[in-house]
This record gives C-alpha cells, sequence and structure tokens, in this order.
C-alpha cells in the first residue's frame, strides 16, 4: 500500500477543467414579491401601520459594511452586522389589528407585516428558545414564554422597559386577559399561573392535577376566568373555569373527547379543540354538551382557531396540512398543504381574509395564505439551521451551511447574503464541513450523505460530486489548490481537484480529525481513536504513535501554525507533541478540556474547559499565564489574525486580551449561546454560530 501510495502521489497533475451539473440558485428577494401577490387583489397593508419596535429593544442591524479591523483599541464600537438565517419557529400570533404577525422561535421574535411579510424587528432577550407569544388586546405589548424559566413581557410602541418575570418551568404557553390586566401561563409541567401585570408579580398558581395533565389555557372573552384545559390518560379531558380575581372555581367541564389546545369562540358561547383521534370538536362552554364533531381529512389535529367574528374555525393537520369549516356546514369546506411533514400552527388576520401558518420546527416556513381561493400570498423561509461556516481565503465570502443541505455565501462587500447554493434533489439532511479553495474560485461542501460537492461561486454552478464512500468530518483543500481531501470516522480520501479523479483512499485511517499540509503539500494527518493518537505522513506512509499522554479521552486535535507541534486537548488535560522529535514536550493535567487553539506565532496555546474557563498556557515554558472563568463550557476558540485578540464562544461572544486576560468586551445576549467563533483573514470581522442555529457577523459600527 506504501509503494502505491507513493506512486499516486508523484501521478497527481495540475487542476483540469471540470463539469458542470444543474443546480438551483437561489437570490434572496423580498418576501411580499410573490407571483401571488402581483395577481391577487389585496387590501392596502400600509392603511393599518405595524407595531414598531421600541428603540430600547435589540432590532435587527441594517447591513452596511465594516471595513475596520477589530482591534483592542476598537472593540467598545464592536456590533452585530449582519444575521444569516433566521432560527426555528415555535409559535406564532397576528395581532389584534391584524397588521402585524410575531412568529417566535429560537433566534428570538420575529416581527412581520401582514399581509406582505415584509420584516419588522426582531425582539431578543430570552436565554434559549420562545415557546410562546401572545398580544395584549391594544396590540401595544406582546408577551412571550421561553425555555429559560422567564415570561417575558415586550412594550413595542413605548421606551418602557422589556418586563422579566421569573416563572419556574418556562411558559410553553401564555396568554392576555381580554382587558389586559391579567397575564396567564403554563409551564411545562402542567403548573398554570396568573400574573398581575402592574404589579408584576404572580397572584394564583395551579399545580397539575392528579392524573389530569395541563394541556392549555385560554381567556374567556370579555371576562377575568381563565379555561384550562388538562388530559387524562383514557384520553378525555376536562376544562376548569377559573376566576382570575379569587382564584375560584367557576364551573367545570367534564368528559371531553380528545381535548387538547382550547379556543373559545369570539361570544364565548362554544368551545373547540382538536384532538389525536381526528377531530375536530366543538362544545357548549356552559354546558359541555358536544355540537359538532369534524372528521379531519389525516392524522391528529394541533391548536384550533376561530376567525375574529367567529364565522370560520381552522386547524393544522398532522402531515403538514390546513383546514377551515365554515360554522353551520356539516363538512370542511377548504383544506391545502403547507409543504411540511409537521403540524402546522394558524392564526388569522382581523378582517378573516388572510391566515397565517408555520410549521414549527425544520423547515420552519412562515405562510400568509388568502383564505377566498385558499392561494398561497407571501412566504419567508425559517429553516436555517447554522452547522457549518467557513471565510474564503481572500476574505471575501462567509460560507455558511445549514441542516437543510443549503449554503448561503455572505458576502463582506455588500454586508449581506448575496447567493444561496442549493444541492439537487433529494438535498442532502446536513452540510457538515465547507472549505474554500486557495484562490476563492470553488467552495467544497461535505454533507451527511457522504458526497462532497464543489461549486463554482462566480456561477453558483456545481463542478463536481464527489463520494468520500462513508461519513464524514472535513473537507479541505491543498495549499495550491490541486487536491481535495475528504476525512471521517471511515478512513481518508483524497481526490484530484481538478478531473475528480481518486488520487489516494487509505480505509485503515478512521478517526481523522486534523489534516495538515504544509506550502510545500507535505501532507501529514492525525487521528485520535479510543484516547491513541497517530500521525501519519502521505509522501512515505508512515504512521507514527504519538506517545500516550495521561489526558483522557481526545477531545480535540491542533497544529501549530508551522505544522511541527500537534496539540492534543482531552478531558484530563492537554498534550504537545513534537512532530520532529517524535516526543512529548508539553503534559498538563489540570483541567476537562474541550477545544484549543495556537495563537498564530505559535508561542502560546489558549484552551477553553468543559466547566466554563478559558486558560492560557506560554508553550516554551510551560507555564499557564491566566486562568478566568466565564459563564458555561467554552466550546470555540478562535485568534484574531494579529494574535493582539482572543474570541471565545460560551453562553456568549467574549473578547480577551491574551497577555492579562481581560475581558475587553462581550458581544450579544446570553441568549446567543455561542457555540463556534471565527474571524475573517483580514480581521475586519467575527462570525459566530450559537444555539439559536444562526450565524452572526460582527465588525467595528460606523463613528
Amino acid at each position: 500500500m506504501r509503494a502505491l501510495t507513493c506512486q499516486l502521489i508523484a501521478l497527481m497533475i495540475l487542476l483540469a477543467a471540470c463539469g458542470t451539473f444543474e443546480m438551483t440558485v437561489e437570490t434572496p428577494t423580498p418576501a411580499g414579491d410573490q407571483t401571488a401577490a402581483a395577481q391577487s387583489p389585496t387590501p392596502d397593508p400600509t392603511q393599518n401601520p405595524p407595531a414598531t419596535v421600541a428603540a430600547t429593544e435589540p432590532a435587527p442591524v441594517t447591513p452596511a459594511a465594516a471595513k475596520e479591523p477589530i482591534d483592542p483599541s476598537k472593540v467598545n464600537r464592536v456590533t452585530q452586522i449582519d444575521l444569516i438565517g433566521r432560527g426555528i419557529i415555535w409559535s406564532v400570533a397576528v395581532s389584534p389589528d391584524g397588521s402585524t404577525v410575531a412568529a417566535a422561535g429560537s433566534a428570538g421574535i420575529w416581527l412581520y407585516s401582514v399581509p406582505a411579510l415584509e420584516p419588522i424587528g426582531l425582539l431578543e432577550g430570552h436565554a434559549g428558545e420562545v415557546f410562546s407569544i401572545s398580544w395584549s388586546p391594544d396590540g401595544n405589548r406582546l408577551v412571550s414564554g421561553g425555555g429559560d424559566n422567564t415570561v417575558r413581557v415586550w412594550n413595542l410602541r413605548d421606551s418602557a422597559p422589556t418586563i422579566t418575570l421569573e416563572a419556574q418551568g418556562g411558559g410553553d404557553e401564555v396568554a392576555w386577559s381580554p382587558d389586559g390586566a391579567w397575564l396567564a401561563s403554563k409551564a411545562n409541567d402542567g403548573t398554570v399561573t396568573v400574573w398581575d401585570v402592574s404589579m408584576q408579580r404572580p397572584v394564583h398558581t395551579w399545580e397539575r392535577e392528579t392524573e389530569c395533565m395541563a394541556v392549555s389555557i385560554a381567556w374567556l372573552p370579555n371576562s377575568a376566568q381563565l379555561g384550562i384545559g388538562c388530559s387524562q390518560s383514557g384520553g378525555d379531558g376536562r376544562v376548569t373555569v377559573r376566576d382570575a380575581n379569587s382564584g375560584s372555581v367557576v364551573r367545570q367541564l367534564d368528559q371531553l373527547s380528545g381535548l387538547n389546545r382550547l379556543a373559545w369562540s369570539p361570544d364565548g358561547g362554544r368551545l373547540a379543540s382538536g384532538g389525536h383521534d381526528g377531530k375536530v370538536r366543538v362544545w357548549d362552554s356552559q354546558t359541555g354538551v358536544e355540537l359538532v364533531s369534524l372528521p379531519v381529512s389525516a392524522g391528529s389535529v394541533g391548536r384550533v382557531t376561530w376567525s375574529r367574528d367567529g364565522s370560520q374555525l381552522a386547524w393544522g393537520l398532522a402531515g403538514g396540512g390546513v383546514e377551515v369549516w365554515t360554522v353551520g356546514h356539516e363538512q370542511v369546506g377548504q383544506a391545502w398543504s403547507v409543504g411540511s411533514d409537521s403540524t402546522p400552527l394558524v392564526d388569522w388576520s382581523a378582517d378573516g381574509l388572510w391566515l397565517v401558518s408555520v410549521a414549527p420546527g425544520m423547515p420552519g416556513r412562515l405562510q400568509v395564505w388568502e383564505v377566498a381561493n385558499s392561494s398561497e400570498f407571501a412566504a419567508v423561509d425559517h429553516g436555517f439551521w447554522a452547522s457549518a461556516m467557513a471565510w474564503s481565503e481572500d476574505g471575501r465570502w462567509l460560507a455558511a451551511g445549514s441542516v437543510d443541505g443549503t449554503v448561503t455565501l455572505w458576502s463582506t462587500i455588500d454586508a449581506r447574503t448575496v447567493l444561496t447554493l442549493s444541492a439537487p434533489r433529494p438535498v442532502p439532511a446536513n452540510v457538515l464541513s465547507v472549505s474554500w479553495s486557495p484562490d476563492s474560485a470553488e467552495l467544497a461542501v461535505a454533507y451527511s450523505d457522504t458526497l462532497v460537492r464543489c461549486w463554482g461561486v462566480s456561477d453558483g454552478a456545481l463542478r463536481r460530486t464527489l463520494d468520500a464512500g462513508g461519513p464524514i468530518l472535513g473537507v479541505g483543500w491543498s495549499p495550491d489548490g490541486r487536491l481535495l481531501a475528504a476525512w471521517g470516522d471511515t478512513g481518508f480520501r483524497l481526490w484530484n481537484a481538478g478531473s475528480g479523479d481518486a488520487a489516494l483512499n487509505i480505509d485503515e485511517l478512521a478517526g481523522v480529525r486534523a489534516p495538515y499540509w504544509s506550502a510545500e503539500e507535505d501532507l501529514v494527518v492525525a487521528g485520535a481513536n479510543q484516547g491513541q493518537v497517530w500521525v501519519w505522513h502521505a509522501a512515505t506512509g508512515q504512521v507514527t504513535a504519538v506517545p500516550e499522554a495521561p489526558i483522557g479521552a481526545v477531545r480535540q486535535l491542533a497544529w501549530s501554525p508551522d505544522g511541527a507541534r500537534l496539540a492534543v486537548a482531552g478531558d484530563l488535560g492537554l498534550a504537545v507533541w513534537d512532530r520532529t522529535t517524535a516526543e512529548l514536550t508539553l503534559g498538563l493535567q489540570e483541567f476537562s478540556l474541550l477545544t484549543a487553539a495556537w495563537s498564530p506565532d505559535g508561542s502560546h496555546i489558549a484552551a477553553g474547559t468543559d466547566f466554563g474557563q478559558l486558560l492560557m498556557y506560554d508553550v516554551a515554558s510551560a507555564d499557564q499565564v491566566f486562568l478566568r472563568s466565564v459563564g458555561s463550557s467554552v466550546l470555540g476558540l478562535a485568534w484574531s489574525p494579529g494574535g493582539d485578540m482572543v474570541a471565545s464562544a460560551s453562553d456568549r461572544i467574549r473578547l480577551w486580551d491574551p497577555a492579562t486576560g481581560a475581558v475587553l468586551s462581550e458581544l450579544g445576549a446570553a441568549s446567543i449561546g455561542s457555540t463556534s467563533v471565527d474571524w475573517s483573514p483580514d480581521g475586519v470581522y467575527l462570525a459566530s454560530g450559537g444555539s439559536d442555529r444562526v450565524i452572526r457577523v460582527w465588525g467595528v459600527a460606523d463613528e
């Protein structure tokens, strides 16, 4: 095998022309610029001015190119330049006047105009997912419940600060009372709380009932009475109506079959719910007598919602459908598909002309439907879930990959998204790794279907498709662009980048984590398996086992900038292996490390731990320069190109002075939940990925 390896390495040729395959290039267009919009007569959405985001609340920064490099003297001016992707949606609600729709999810709460879905703003503040939202009756405030054990009240028309209410168990459902004086929230454990908004305190809390789990809450129209629906193990449900002032039970409706989410009719006379038994039921709200039982077309039913005049009832279906029933008819009248397998959430516009739907999770498409002809009027995709990112070698592009198989290219020239690459159907499940060619003309993308696809940046064309034959962890180019490598747990693959011909297949190299190419194309590959680290030299085929250091399971491997040393971060410490002497030059058994990063000059190593600590080591002396604590596990580290700052990703982005360990700046709220950071080659931008499934670009704001 080694002789064959040497022959193949010697026969590798220069980059050649490659074929082109059909693909789809998606160029961003305004949300309202749809064919249906041009064909369908619509009310003028400007007649009901949309809610504006208060100046005190964060909103998307208008993209503006940052041209000054980020350095320690300018960190106080570093701000979010742009946001790539919109995160996952979990809830949707239309404002009382029908002009604005709020979509809550992983990135925060997006506000859009209705029906055009033009973006208005983004509300950020929850430290995690936002699961439920509800508008105040006057439309001036919005309440949200999140997975961070808080319920928040957002003031949209004045400068009043956001109210934060501590709610143990979070708020997977929230609702305003009809007079705006009370809030109700339901936690994921079934606990229901009523809050006095003006006093900012809970007034009643009801724990989960025995053998009856609270599944929904809803205020009766024009009253201070709250309906709490609970589901029993046998399939039946019960609704308990309580007075918000006294907390006492007003009445109780028992034996309601298939009870799920509650919806009172606008006049309060009827109660509707969809169930897991494939039926939508309407009961008399006073007696609990079943008035209507409507079989649905397929599967279980999600939340049901009445039109504002009570003449129609809409719901989402398991499998991605939406149905509308006109009161008084014996059968469901309208039905259409939203293009998703998840059960859509729906809400009506005030005039009943429009229905807003969203399929929670992936693909997360927010849609406005014209009810009269069941046609889509406008749509915004919320399916971007960031999974990989990389700056181009010339610093002009940031490539952001997503679990939906798309790759978005963000331009540093325009400070905006300019191109989206979508692989041929079926779309791969996930983008695992992206790598730019040295001339920044091509982008290699590794997908979870074991394929590597190479895209031309100038035209968005698919140049070639390469099969790695197994799961891929990473992909990378040789310094001169002649060769392309892919590696993972099942082996190492090397192709001629021009022709796509296989140059080298090594199935024995399982667990590759850190390939290193020198300027002379001296390819050295490092891997780890069950705590053992080995290094393989491509030109000679020689495999060297790194002496075992007592650092436990290997978490990360990182080559020094000159390729002479290999840092090994483990769950018990840090080791450095010298490639020339094949000896360990540094072994520190102190902390459980997740990540490690070399300084640009190779003199220092920054390391992050499971338990929220940032460490700095002097490699020559093996001394610990400093130890600092942060809010949570340090999942990503990146040195600035000049070596004068270190960016860390934990509960938020932090910029550190590598000499003193001082925090120079904290970027963004804790809601970002940072998982990765990466500097542009010129140091002008910093890109970060987070638990909100989007990528944020940071730069120096204009003075």
